[in-house]
């Protein structure tokens, strides 16, 4: 809740570039904490009430699901302990995350399109994706590329 209270009312969000504010977070060590959270939380937004900037980025909705989840994994290796466990938490859970945003979507009236639903169920394995292509299909899609998580 925070996240979107913290968001709202910026629509400059929609103009970051994501990975260059990752790179300048890691060479900014005095707010380096606050760059990684604001890179981690935009990600989120992005893969999971905003999966059409990918479109317009033309990355794939995944590239924010990874993003999202290097920067709160390095955030949990730059924070205190408490905030650590929470950090890598949020690294861990993003992919369950992105897919209660997509739910909250979905009941504005958007959903993922099957392009973005077989890229999301394929790249990082979102339930909510997979769920999203069995309203269209009457079987099991077939992972191209079985998802490893080897990060966190």
């Amino acid at each position: 809740m925070f996240l979107l209270v913290r968001f709202t009312g910026q629509p400059e969000l929609a103009k970051s570039v994501l990975a260059l504010e990752f790179l300048q977070s890691m060479a900014n060590k005095s707010e380096q904490v606050a760059h990684l959270q604001e890179v981690g939380d935009k990600a989120l937004l992005f893969a999971g009430l905003f999966p059409e900037q990918a479109d317009r980025k033309r990355v794939r909705i995944s590239y924010f699901v990874e993003l999202g989840q290097t920067a709160y994994s390095t955030l949990s290796d730059v924070s205190k302990r408490q905030l650590a466990e929470l950090y890598q938490e949020l690294g861990k859970s993003f992919v369950k995350l992105m897919d209660v945003l997509h739910s909250t979507h979905e009941l504005a009236g958007k959903t993922l399109t099957l392009i973005q639903a077989e890229s999301l169920w394929n790249d990082v394995g979102s339930e909510h994706a997979l769920a999203v292509l069995s309203r269209y299909a009457h079987g099991m899609p077939i992972r191209m590329k079985p998802f490893v998580d080897t990060k966190h």
